[in-house]
């Protein structure tokens, strides 16, 4: 169970760059908006999380979350991010009405972040350098709200904004995993 956060990951990450190549836009676009472009690409996003997405999430919960003694409220917070994305994922940004469902997944989804992060950090069972780098990452990511708010959502380098803060965030996870 515990390598399935590493190759979920990894999974993820590899399939966004795919992504990235296979239906360039630009930096001011999110990943979701590189998928929204063709049916093509909206299927292969959807296709991306159904798979990457239980994979991570019976890490997170059935080895993370007992692992580290994480409670109710961890175990909630991943199942609504998990959620949250799967909607995302069945609802590219397109037009009209999808725009708003797939916006509203995703943010949720974004915010969800924070807290994890910094349950992780607040967590006695992970490590101190875990701990440590967890609590860069949440002053790092309340920065990222800060600017998204600022820019309302639309900056000319939202897509390495967004990377950066999910990159950050599963780097706490795996830091957390194997930094002893």
């Amino acid at each position: 169970m515990k390598n399935l956060g590493i190759i979920s990951i990894s999974l993820t990450w590899l399939g966004l760059i795919f992504l990235i190549k296979a239906w360039p836009g630009n930096t001011s676009m999110s990943f979701s908006q590189h998928a929204a472009q063709n049916k093509a690409a909206q299927m292969y996003y959807l296709l991306l999380f159904l798979v990457t997405l239980p994979l991570f999430y019976l890490f997170m919960i059935d080895w993370f979350a007992p692992h580290f003694k994480m409670g109710l409220l961890f175990k909630l917070l991943v199942t609504i991010c998990s959620g949250c994305m799967l909607v995302a994922a069945v609802t590219p940004e397109t037009t009209g009405r999808k725009i708003v469902i797939h916006r509203y997944a995703a943010f949720t989804m974004s915010y969800c972040f924070l807290p994890i992060t910094l349950l992780i950090v607040l967590s006695k069972s992970v490590s101190t350098p875990a701990r440590i780098f967890g609590t860069v990452v949440v002053l790092y990511m309340l920065y990222g709200v800060y600017l998204l708010t600022k820019y309302k959502r639309r900056h000319p380098k939202m897509l390495y904004f967004q990377a950066s803060y999910i990159a950050v965030f599963h780097l706490t996870i795996l830091a957390a995993t194997y930094l002893r």
